[in-house]
This record gives C-alpha cells, structure tokens and sequence, in this order.
C-alpha cells in the first residue's frame, strides 16, 4: 500500500520555485510597499515572524541613531486562488502606514541617461 501512495505521489507534478532570502524579500517590500508571493504554508509562519523582526531591528538602528522610525506595521493578507496548488498559499504583504515624503522629481539612473 505505501508503495502505492509513493506512486501517486511520483505523478504529481510540483510547481517550480526560486529561493529568496527573507532579508530581500524585506527589501522588496520596504522599497515597493508590497508584495504578492505564493509560498509554502509551513515557511509562512517563520516568514512572518522573521519579517516582523527585521521591522523592529530596523526601527531600533534608525531610533539609536536619533532618526525618527518608520511607523509602518506589516499586514498579511491571503489571497485565495483555487490554482494555488494544495500546500502552498498565496500573501499579499502589505506595508500600511508608511510616511510620504512629497518629491517633485524622482529619476531612478539607467544607462540611457549616462
């Protein structure tokens, strides 16, 4: 009968994926605000706490060097999808309250500008 079940499971076809290190996922979301990522529900418990960690690091590095902290907090959403296959869940990471700093110009250099 095992032999049976390691069979099916031979059959199923696995979605591919990429590694990330939570530090860039991080960085992603504190540079865009938000992110949408499909991730193994086991991994997503240690994702959450581990970005909520570098969220209050980063906020007490910039408060002992006397700078004002981002009093953004991180929210979770999941975002059902009947694609996502079973095990995996798709978050939508969400930095809400972020402060605005108004620019009247922003030009991110390529190398068509030099």
């Amino acid at each position: 009968m095992a032999t049976e079940e390691v069979i099916e499971l031979e059959n199923v076809e696995l979605p591919v994926y990429e590694e990330y290190s939570i530090a860039d996922i991080y960085r992603d979301i504190s540079l865009n605000g938000e992110l949408i990522i499909t991730i193994d529900v086991v991994e997503e418990i240690r994702l959450r706490r581990t970005l909520s960690v570098l969220k209050a690091k980063e906020s007490a590095k910039l408060k002992e060097n006397g700078l004002q902290p981002d009093d953004a907090k991180l929210e979770f959403i999941i975002i059902p999808d009947p694609k996502v296959p079973k095990g995996l869940r798709k978050l939508h990471i969400v930095l809400k309250g972020s402060r605005k700093v108004k620019l009247y110009e922003r030009i991110i250099p390529t190398d068509d500008l030099m």
